[in-house]
């Protein structure tokens, strides 16, 4: 069964600008560093004037059962899709374990009395009989202690 986790902080910006932060590539490459990614690259893939895509291409280590292993390294692809007038972004995650493992999200901003209000969602379903349940909960633990290291990444951003 899929696990869920959500992060939302309201600042005192305009909704523009806070969405500008969560779709520049920039931003993105700096939180994949936050992650111990070795590398990531942003490639644009499609723009218009409602519609943009861009995928986040990093070498991570590899993950497994027992956690991050720094010797090796796997090649992972994360995909934006993002409606620019409504500012929100429909987001999946590419890695070499396949169909077994699925992990997806969303983002939006929000115009609030006082600026604006940006929402994460981060979503995790591992279909590995036996172990897939604890996977779920080490990536959900992981995902608990990274929420204040992007809150001061995006904090840094909007200035």
């Amino acid at each position: 069964m899929a696990k869920s986790s959500e992060w939302s902080k309201e600042y005192s910006c305009s909704p523009d600008h806070l969405f500008e932060v969560i779709i520049n590539p920039e931003f993105h490459i700096r939180r994949s560093g936050l992650l111990d990614n070795p590398s990531a690259e942003v490639k644009e893939t499609k723009r218009t004037d409602t519609a943009l895509e861009f995928e986040v291409h990093c070498v991570e280590y590899a993950k497994g059962v027992k956690g991050i292993d720094r010797s090796k390294t796997e090649n992972t692809v994360t995909t934006y899709r993002c409606d620019l007038p409504a500012r929100r972004v429909q987001w999946t995650y590419e890695g070499p374990q396949g169909k077994r493992v699925k992990v997806w999200g969303d983002m939006s901003v929000a115009e609030t009395p006082g600026g604006a209000r940006v929402t994460q969602h981060f979503n995790c379903d591992v279909k590995i009989p036996l172990v897939g349940g604890q996977i779920e909960k080490l990536v959900m633990k992981e995902t608990a202690k990274f929420w204040p290291k992007y809150e001061r990444l995006v904090d840094e951003f909007v200035g």
